[in-house]
């Protein structure tokens, strides 16, 4: 992976106040980012008019090689505050003691695809979150879409609490990327409610 973010007191990254069209990552090597450490939240997307950015191939809270723990004091990926139209996909995201992924405060429109959330980088072995895998918060957070993520925490593995509309398909939870084999998730699956 390429830059290397360790230690961050708060932020990793931070995009806001209608900042779009932003890439953090890449699927080629050297194009992801390393990030680990941040005591409220590695990436930060939050504002109305903040959008179409992408989140791609990171890996957050694991070492270069994706298979051991360096943790996140907090959250891994937050939209919050209207950030709406952004997509999050093929990140690694694991040891967070908040949420791996949050929406909140009318944050619509995201995709939500292909994530690896609690997993090594081969998405068959457990390294756990403490917090869902996956938060939807606030009624107006909607129609985002958390499609063909896999998914293994201590926690909830989707919990929208509230919204309309969101989308939750193809995912694995508390299973590895074949689908088969237990990993070891000791909270609910995916839970809905209002």
């Amino acid at each position: 992976n390429g830059t290397a973010i360790i230690a961050t007191p708060g932020w990793g990254v931070s995009i806001t106040d209608g900042a779009s069209y932003n890439r953090i990552g890449g699927i080629n090597p050297g194009e992801g980012n390393l990030l680990s450490g941040a005591s409220h939240t590695e990436i930060m997307i939050e504002g109305a008019n903040t959008t179409d950015n992408i989140i791609i191939g990171n890996y957050i809270g694991t070492d270069a090689t994706g298979t051991a723990l360096l943790g996140v004091g907090g959250m891994g990926i937050w939209l919050d505050f209207g950030a709406s139209g952004n997509t999050v996909e093929h990140n690694l995201i694991c040891g967070c003691k908040g949420c791996a992924i949050i929406l909140g405060n009318a944050s619509s429109y995201n995709s939500v695809t292909g994530n690896s959330i609690g997993t090594d980088v081969t998405g068959t072995v457990m390294l756990g979150n403490d917090g869902p895998g996956v938060l939807v918060i606030d009624r107006e957070t909607s129609f985002n879409r958390f499609e063909s993520n896999v998914i293994t925490t201590y926690s909830f593995g989707i919990h929208i609490e509230d919204g309309t509309g969101n989308i939750v398909l193809g995912n694995l939870v508390g299973i590895d990327a074949s689908g088969f084999k237990p990993l070891g998730h000791s909270g609910h699956g995916v839970v809905v409610e209002d």
